[in-house]
């Protein structure tokens, strides 16, 4: 007795999600994602602020060592338009290096500028020196690489002082960060 014997396959379970199992696990992941932003913003703002910072920092060194080689007088200065030193505003606009050969702390025509920066982001910069005959518009440096006197440049950002950073220039000319004042007090963001 032969018997004629066809398989018949098997249904196979197609692998997959269900609706439900998909909105489950969007909703896990929009969960995290918002737990996560937060940090992702704060890490941006430390990034904005750091790379802000460190340009500064970079820019004092570059001034005193133009001074120091050049042997004449070196500003920076805010600046608005990128040519020349501005009375208003606060740093954030951004800054310019020159040779000050008429030594009367404003750039003039025919005075080279050495470095012109623009700052990016939302950043506050204020410059405040010490003793009160500099000024808080800029920093000048003499041909033996020492400045007019000490100053904090503050940074902040929209969370207030508690992420403010600073750069303090001392009166020999060297520059470094810190997260307090030169005389070390907190920092204090402009309001």
């Amino acid at each position: 007795m032969d018997m004629d014997v066809t398989f018949i396959p098997a249904r196979r379970h197609i692998g997959g999600f269900s609706l439900v199992e998909l909105m489950l696990v969007l909703a896990m992941l929009l969960i995290l994602f918002g737990m996560a932003a937060p940090s992702l913003s704060d890490l941006r703002l430390d990034s904005q602020r750091s790379a802000q910072l460190n340009g500064l920092l970079g820019h004092l060194y570059y001034a005193r060592s133009e001074a120091l080689k050049r042997g004449e007088w070196v500003s920076i200065c805010k600046s608005a338009d990128g040519e020349y030193c501005t009375a208003s505003g606060d740093w954030e606009q951004g800054w310019i290096i020159y040779e000050d050969r008429n030594r009367n702390r404003a750039r003039d025509p025919g005075e080279t500028i050495l470095l012109n920066h623009q700052v990016s982001g939302q950043l506050r910069i204020r410059y405040s020196a010490y003793p009160v005959y500099s000024s808080n518009r800029y920093a000048i440096y003499y041909p033996d690489g020492s400045s007019l006197g000490n100053g904090t440049f503050t940074f902040c950002d929209r969370r207030g002082a508690e992420h403010a950073r600073a750069v303090i220039l001392a009166k020999s000319g060297r520059a470094r960060s810190s997260d307090l004042a030169s005389n070390g007090s907190a920092l204090s963001c402009p309001t």
